[in-house]
Formats: C-alpha cells, structure tokens, sequence
C-alpha cells in the first residue's frame, strides 16, 4: 500500500499492511529542522519545505496541516503578548455582545450570498499547491471551520445564560458560514481531491466537563453542528471529533452527530481509550481513533522504549475494535524529547 490507500483504508475500516500515521503537529522549529537535516535559520527561511522534509523522515501517511509558530522563539501560533494584547483591543461587553446579535440579519442570507464557485476555485488551489509540496504524502487539513463557533469568553457564555432567546437566535446564525465551508470540503471529497477522513471539532469541554451542561448543548448547540455536517455526511465524510478535556458527559451526543472517529483524548481526564474503543457510531459502526499518544504523559516524561510499548498497546486496544490511526493528542511542544517522537514513528512500522 502506498500513503494514500494505507490511509484510506483506514477511514474505511479495511485491513491496513501497517498501521497508518498521521502528522502535522510538531511544534518546534528546532525538532522540525533536526528531522530534516537542517538548523533553525533554515527552516525559519522555508519553514513549509523543511516542514515536509522531516515528515517525509518520519515517514507519515498523511497530514492534517503543517504547524508554524508565530516567530522564532516560539512554538505557538500565536504569541502570548499577542493575544493578550488581542483580547484587550476586541474584549466584547455583555452589552456589545446582545447589539450583535440583535444586528444579526437571515441567516440564510449567508448562504444565499455565499460565491460558492470562486471559493471552491481557491480552495482547491490551495489543496493542490500543498499536495503538490507533500508529493506522496497524502495532505488532509484539519477542517475547523466546518463546525459552529462555540463561546469560551465570560461576555458570550454570561449571554446564553441570562438571555435564552438571544442564545437560541446566535446559534440559529453561526452554522450558516460553518455550513458553506462544508460544502467545499464536501465536493472536493466527491470529486477525490482529499481523503474521506476530515478532522474536526470544538472545544466545548475544559478539564472538569463541559463549559455549559450537556442539556444546552443537546438543545441549542448540537443541532446547529448537525445543520452545518450536513452536506459532508452526504458526501460520505469520516469525520473525526478532536476530544480535548472531559467529554465523557457529552460522547453521547457528539457520536450522534454522525461522526465516524474520535480523536484527542486526556488520559488526566478520566478519557481511557479501552472504554472509547467500545463505542459506535449513530449507524453502530466501530469507531476511527486518531491517536492515542498523550502530549502531556506518553510522550513527555518517557523513554523512548515506553513509547514504543504505548503504541504497541494502542494496537492492541484498538485490534478487532476500532481502526486506528496514529497520532499525537495534541501538538508536539519543545519539552517533548525527539527521540521519543522519532520512536513513536519506528513503532509503527515494526
């Protein structure tokens, strides 16, 4: 099998030759350029080139996007000050926040007005200009904005909970642009330009469960996600849902999406992976798991013959349960030993 059908085999729960990876998450430049026989200089004058350079070294299947910090320096895609001084310039009042709402015009009028064709047009170029870069590596970006935002900010979450109309009339306007991004990806899948497995997700729990209760979400959010996966379930999508803090309270509803895979998972959380293999699909189909390798245990305080045990018992977890496919839980920050994640990689292919 090259990449691309080791992969597709995967989203497809057929029998792989070996177990298929996934990279796109190394986060420091100095890691990046070592794998690539190269130094930081070099990769901060091509930091794409010699991105996929060290991939092609790991020897991945696919890639969900290249990581590329906001400066040398920094492993972040944002620097702290920035964002900082971001939230400080944009920080919305609670009464701001209701005057936007009350602005908000149809929103199917986003979708009526959407330029469908030149977006798709764009979309593509980019599709085939990182393709092109990847060569027999199989380029399959993460898709974040096929999904409705999600509030985190005090302002917004203050809103939902002291103005229920309002809430219900923000969630009825977010899926609109979330659902015409999901139509490019949708016909980009039809027409065989990327894989049929699609990362995607929001955060919508912290460490200790959800940031709203889980009949909120189920009332209010969810059908806003189902509204905007439409046109990818259609087409046939896998898509996979990055699980970031507790979502044990909320898998339920997140499998109902229609989602075919989970990936993330927090072991510090209480999220075991031998009680997420057990689990289906809406359609009682076993699941996709893209990972498991904890960012903040497996790869962090560990040598790299306990990673190379990590993943032998993911395999092992997974084997007759679900179809896995490695990767890391989140991104690979400078802390984490480059042997370790050169030794994730030689796991899979023993």
């Amino acid at each position: 099998m090259n990449n691309h059908e080791r992969l597709q085999a995967a989203f497809d729960m057929r029998k792989t030759d070996r177990l298929p990876v996934m990279g796109g998450w190394l986060a420091w430049p100095a890691h990046v350029a070592a794998l690539a026989d190269k130094n930081e200089e070099d990769f901060w004058q091509d930091p794409e080139s010699v991105s996929f350079a060290a991939y092609r070294r790991l020897e991945v299947d696919g890639l969900i996007g290249l990581w590329i910090p906001a400066r040398p320096g920094e492993y972040r895609g944002i620097t702290a000050e920035d964002m900082m001084s971001r939230q400080e310039k944009v920080k919305p009042t609670l009464e701001d926040v209701i005057k936007k709402i009350d602005a908000l015009t149809d929103f199917r009028q986003v979708e009526k007005n959407y330029k469908f064709e030149a977006s798709y047009a764009a979309y593509l170029h980019e599709l085939e200009k990182y393709q092109s870069q990847a060569g027999g590596i199989a380029w399959c970006p993460a898709e974040w904005g096929i999904v409705p935002a999600f509030p985190r900010d005090e302002e917004h979450l203050m809103m939902l909970a002291l103005y229920p109309e309002k809430g219900r009339r923000y969630f009825m306007d977010q899926p609109a642009a979330a659902r015409c991004r999901a139509r490019l990806v949708a016909r980009a899948i039809k027409e065989r330009k990327i894989p049929t497995g699609i990362l995607t997700g929001k955060d919508v729990c912290s460490q200790s469960g959800p940031i709203v209760s889980p009949a909120y979400l189920k009332e209010t959010y969810f059908p806003a996600v189902k509204y905007a996966l439409e046109p990818l379930l259609e087409a046939g999508t896998k898509l996979i849902w990055h699980c970031d803090g507790n979502v044990k309270p909320v898998l339920d509803q997140i499998l109902d999406l229609g989602v075919a895979g989970l990936q993330g998972f927090q072991s510090e959380c209480g999220i075991d992976l031998k009680e997420i293999v057990n689990l289906r699909t809406r359609n009682d189909k076993p699941l996709i798991i893209l990972g498991p390798l904890s960012v903040t245990t497996d790869l962090l305080k560990t040598t790299p013959e306990m990673v190379k045990r990590k993943v032998r018992d993911a395999i092992n977890t997974c084997r007759g349960k679900a179809s896995l496919i490695l990767f890391t839980s989140n991104t690979v920050t400078p802390d984490i030993p480059l042997d370790n994640i050169i030794a994730m990689h030689e796991a899979a292919r023993c």
